[in-house]
C-alpha cells in the first residue's frame, strides 16, 4: 500500500466522525438547545459514574478545571445534574444526573445509534463484519505500536 492510499484511509475515517458530529450536534441542539456532543459526553460519563468528583470530569474531558466548572454550572442551571456534600467530606461534591439528565443521554443515545446505522446503510452484513475485523486490526496495529 502506498503513502498515498494511507492517507486516503485516514482522511475518510476523519471525515465520517467529523460528519457523525456534526449530525449528533445539530440533533441535540435541536432537542436540547445548543448541548454539544462534547457536554452530552460529560453526561455519559455521569451516568455510567454517578457519584463521580469534578476533578475526574476534567480528567476525561482534558479541559481546564474552570471550564468544566463553568459546564457543570450550566448543567445545574438546565436541571441536569445535582450536585451533594457526601458524609464526611465536604471539599468534593459528587455529581449525579437528575431525570432531565437521564433524559438527555437517552436521546444522545438514540441520536449516536441512527446515526451509526445510516452510516452503515448501504452495507451488508458480510462488509460490515469485514469492515470491524480491518478496522480492529487497525486499531490493534496503534495498540501494538506505542
Amino acid at each position: 500500500m502506498t503513502a498515498q492510499e494511507d492517507t486516503k484511509i485516514s482522511s475518510l475515517m476523519r471525515q465520517i466522525m467529523l460528519k457523525k458530529q456534526i449530525y449528533v450536534n445539530h440533533e441535540l441542539e435541536v432537542a436540547h438547545g445548543g448541548l454539544t456532543a462534547h457536554q452530552v459526553m460529560a453526561l455519559m460519563y455521569i451516568h455510567r459514574n454517578p457519584g463521580i468528583i469534578q476533578r475526574e470530569i476534567v480528567t476525561l474531558t482534558q479541559r481546564r478545571a474552570p471550564t468544566v466548572s463553568v459546564m457543570l454550572k450550566k448543567f445545574e442551571q438546565d436541571h441536569l445534574i445535582v450536585r451533594k456534600v457526601p458524609k464526611g467530606n465536604n471539599r468534593n461534591k459528587e455529581i449525579f444526573l437528575t431525570a432531565n439528565g437521564e433524559k438527555v443521554v437517552k436521546e444522545f443515545q438514540k441520536v449516536t445509534a441512527a446515526t451509526d446505522a445510516l452510516a452503515t446503510t448501504n452495507l451488508s452484513t458480510e462488509q460490515k463484519v469485514i469492515l470491524i475485523n480491518l478496522l480492529s486490526k487497525m486499531n490493534g496495529n496503534l495498540d501494538t505500536n506505542m
